[in-house]
């Protein structure tokens, strides 16, 4: 795998783990009638990554780990296809 597509892989990966998270962050700002003004501050605090439930950077650094330790055509298979993969050989070996 060259340079720019692990690269690509690594950051595919690490985007797709921390969408859920991003989302559920920006759920957190409300629609109620709020002074513009407020606003803010209430983003600082929900943007704060020391009360996140999870680490990006860590997250980052786990795709990076399994990206780079694939060393045979059935690892990439599994990092391509992940858990899809794992359907399809139990469907497939019984």
């Amino acid at each position: 795998m060259t340079g720019t597509i692990r690269n690509h892989v690594i950051i595919e990966r690490w985007k797709n783990r921390i969408k859920p998270l991003m989302a559920t962050l920006i759920h957190k700002i409300t629609n109620e009638q709020k002074l513009i003004d407020e606003l803010p501050g209430e983003m600082r605090g929900i943007f704060d990554q020391s009360s996140w439930p999870i680490s990006p950077t860590d997250i980052l650094e786990e795709e990076k780990s399994k990206v780079e330790s694939v060393t045979t055509i059935l690892d990439l298979l599994v990092l391509f296809l992940g858990n899809h993969w794992s359907l399809l050989q139990r469907r497939t070996l019984g």
